[in-house]
């Protein structure tokens, strides 16, 4: 429903998250199934861009929280 601002695979190429103007993550299976794993709100406003960890253990999202910059790291 949001447009997609960002989306970065995994390290490992196995992965891919995604995020949207309304603060949603979703991280989604590159190979074979391509199904929904995850989905996260770690800010409550647009993501402007997200990296995942070199292990690909942790993701952090930048963005717009009520008014404010933020940046965040979850999983």
């Amino acid at each position: 429903a949001y447009p997609t601002t960002v989306a970065r695979f995994s390290p490992n190429g196995e992965w891919v998250a995604s995020a949207d103007a309304s603060g949603c993550v979703r991280v989604w299976g590159r190979n074979g199934d391509r199904a929904l794993k995850a989905e996260f709100r770690p800010i409550t406003g647009r993501v402007d861009d997200l990296r995942w960890s070199p292990d690909g253990m942790r993701i952090v999202v930048s963005g717009d929280g009520k008014g404010k910059s933020l940046v965040r790291a979850f999983m």
